[in-house]
């Protein structure tokens, strides 16, 4: 193709109307706030886009809860990005369903769990104040969670939490203060477990475990309790210093009744020993003389004390046959 001719341009600029000169003209003079305008259209168009994505986190679903056409409400957003330029006109809630947990205590450690809701008071069959530390592990079924969400609303506090507060109360009345915080506490968790289970079930929450921290008496009861306890261990240490001193006294006179005993049987038996020897020395008397009396035994043993050098006889008396005493002194 041959080259456009001098004349040929001058002719196509000659051929633009006015209204495009004009305009041509405009944009030139304004050229600042065309820019301007432009990024203006830009901004906006990001903006919409932007607010056209819906981020549902791991762990959640999204739920429309308002949307202009009322068959989307409790349309289901799975985890992801989702861009839709017509959620700019719904409201979305990400409701978690998995694992989770809320506490009812007086401090919440874990900062995963839902905010601390406090103990919950109740009363104990004997008219006791008491409070109770608690917390529920729960998780929703993902199937479940929009129609939880649209026939429940705020299933936390619309439910959950007035299932929570109200089964202590109504287990705790059929025990006494002092057994709820003692021996009967594992029966009042077990209780309590099993209720809240089988009631957030039928609202299809799903309760995974209940566990009881404490169970906390009222101030002035409590140190009662701590008071008689102290007095308790005391009367035990009194009883067992009163029993070791009983054992101590038996034993010093159980002791004493040993030393007569022993002291009486050994007599006995040096005079048991004695009889023995004199019976004995009897029956040897006895074979020479059938006859033989104690007299015989008598007169044995003064002979005997006679010959016994370390003997302490000095007299003897002897009588002759007519009764008359005759002493013999026999110190040399």
């Amino acid at each position: 193709m041959e080259p456009k001719k001098a004349n040929e341009i001058g002719a196509e600029k000659k051929s633009e109307t006015p209204k495009q000169k004009k305009f041509l003209r405009l944009v030139w003079e304004h050229k600042a706030a065309t820019t301007i305008f432009v990024i203006v259209i830009l901004l906006i168009s990001l903006i919409i886009c932007m607010a056209s994505i819906w981020v549902v986190p791991a762990g959640y679903k999204g739920v429309i809860t308002s949307a202009p056409d009322q068959n989307q409400i409790g349309t289901v957003l799975d985890e992801g990005w989702h861009l839709n330029p017509y959620y700019l006109m719904c409201h979305i809630e990400n409701i978690r369903y998995n694992t989770q947990s809320v506490e009812f205590s007086v401090t919440v450690s874990d900062p995963d769990v839902m905010s601390n809701l406090g103990p919950v008071n109740v009363r104990s069959k004997d008219n006791l104040e008491l409070d109770v530390d608690f917390s529920i592990t729960f998780h929703l079924p993902a199937d479940m969670v929009s129609h939880i969400r649209v026939t429940y609303g705020d299933y936390q506090h619309s439910i959950l939490q007035q299932v929570a507060r109200s089964i202590p109360r109504d287990v705790a009345s059929f025990y006494n203060g002092l057994d709820l915080a003692g021996p009967m506490r594992s029966e009042f968790e077990g209780q309590v477990t099993d209720n809240i289970t089988s009631t957030l079930e039928e609202y299809d929450i799903i309760v995974e475990m209940v566990n009881i921290r404490a169970i906390n008496l009222p101030d002035d009861v409590d140190q009662a309790v701590q008071e008689k306890k102290i007095a308790e261990q005391q009367l035990i240490a009194a009883n067992y210093t009163a029993q070791k001193y009983i054992v101590l006294a038996q034993g010093q006179a159980n002791a004493a009744v040993i030393n007569a005993t022993g002291f009486a049987q050994a007599t006995i038996i040096k005079a048991n020993g004695s009889a023995q020897a004199i019976d004995l020395i009897m029956g040897i008397i006895r074979t020479y003389d059938t006859n033989a009396t104690i007299d015989a035994y008598l007169t044995q043993q003064f002979i005997t004390a006679l010959n016994d050098p370390n003997s302490n006889i000095q007299y003897v008396i002897l009588y002759d046959g007519n009764g008359v005493p005759v002493i013999i002194d026999l110190t040399p």
